[in-house]
């Protein structure tokens, strides 16, 4: 299957996980193969967050498109850039856009 510069199902998600704001999340494929759950684009921006919570028996991998957040693993913050990749596996995490610029991170969320 190819999706040539086409998008799925985009998602607006208030208080994601309890966090803050609203989440915009771009959905790539509407249809995943049964070992991944999530394959999208979430977009926050400054201030908008989503709270913390926690993996278990999957894993949740980022790349920051653009703009800027603070990560949270485990209780250790730190700030990405474009560029930056993250991995959690079986610990908690947030993440929250802290740049004029909104953060568009790929999310992927597979089976451990």
């Amino acid at each position: 299957m190819i999706c040539k510069n086409s998008k799925g199902t985009v998602e607006k998600r208030d208080s994601m996980r309890g966090g803050n704001g609203t989440v915009l999340i771009e959905h790539l494929f509407d249809a995943l193969p049964a070992s991944c759950r999530l394959f999208s684009v979430i977009t926050l921006e400054k201030g908008t967050s989503i709270g913390e919570h926690e993996h278990l028996q999957e894993a949740e991998l980022f790349y920051v498109l653009s703009g800027a957040a603070i990560y949270t693993d485990n209780g250790v913050p730190s700030m990405l850039t474009a560029g930056d990749s993250t991995i959690v596996r079986g610990g908690k995490h947030s993440v929250e856009g802290v740049s004029d610029e909104p953060c568009r991170i790929l999310a992927v969320i597979v089976n451990d």
